[in-house]
């Protein structure tokens, strides 16, 4: 079972829908539909965020296999039959018999947590060259990708903070062309996603509430580009400050623009 498998049985045996699992994790419903698709791979703190949601420790959610305990898989040293009073002349071999049989047990022993420890890095080598695969999906944008050609960013104030909002126009329209805007706090690596809505003349915009007036910042803005079946990052912003309507930031997709 894949990770995406894992994560689509666990949240419909807690009875939820795609968009009510991205709302708990702070994520679109796009974004849980390419976990379970194996098309992305959860950050560290979404995985951490599913385990408690649905109950479970990460070695479930990732189905790693854990060592077993004493009691299973492993050979028991064979019990000491009960016998009548041996003779004196045979008791002086019970140590003897004794040794040999915990020997045993300690060899028993050894061969099965050997067996169960290698089945466990199998499983962590297969789960490593999974994650491998689907890192190798998310790729900077090269000539498949319809790279943004223009984006600019605003800030207008209101009662409890500022309203972002970000527009940019793809160098190449596609029918199933999506895109998502990527928000990662430089302070701790916080991230959520915001999906882009295309309108009249191939521009696509976004808002979003920016509660801080600038504890938040700075902050880095990614377009995330799907299309073809794969998807490719761009850089769009790199914020330093938002307050009252005003914002300051580098542009960064001009860098990658052709």
């Amino acid at each position: 079972m894949t990770l995406g498998q894992r994560i689509q049985e666990l949240r419909k045996q807690s009875n939820l829908s795609q968009e009510a699992l991205g709302e708990k994790l702070g994520v679109s419903r796009q974004a849980v539909s390419r976990w379970e698709m194996d098309g992305a791979v959860p950050e560290v703190d979404k995985l951490i965020a599913m385990g408690r949601l649905f109950g479970v420790d990460l070695n479930d959610l990732l189905q790693v296999d854990q060592p077993g305990s004493a009691g299973e898989g492993e050979a028991q040293a064979p019990a000491p039959e009960e016998k009548a009073p041996l003779r004196p002349a045979r008791r002086r071999r019970l140590p003897a018999l004794a040794i040999l049989a915990l020997a045993l047990g300690l060899v028993a022993l050894t061969l099965s947590l050997g067996q169960t420890m290698g089945k466990l890095g199998d499983r962590l080598t297969v789960l490593e060259s999974r994650v491998a695969e689907l890192e190798a999906t998310v790729e900077a944008p090269d000539s498949a990708a319809p790279q943004i050609t223009d984006a600019w960013v605003s800030s207008q104030p209101y009662a409890y903070g500022s309203t972002i909002t970000v527009s940019l126009t793809p160098g190449e329209l596609r029918e199933d062309l999506e895109l998502t805007l990527s928000y990662v706090r430089d302070s701790d690596g916080y991230s959520r996603e915001h999906e882009f809505t295309r309108e009249a003349g191939g521009t696509y915009r976004t808002s979003f509430a920016f509660f801080s007036a600038g504890g938040d910042c700075p902050f880095t803005l990614t377009a995330l580009i799907s299309t073809g079946g794969r998807t490719y990052t761009q850089p769009l912003f790199r914020v330093f400050s938002v307050e009252a309507g005003t914002i300051l930031y580098d542009e960064l997709w001009r860098e990658t623009a052709s």
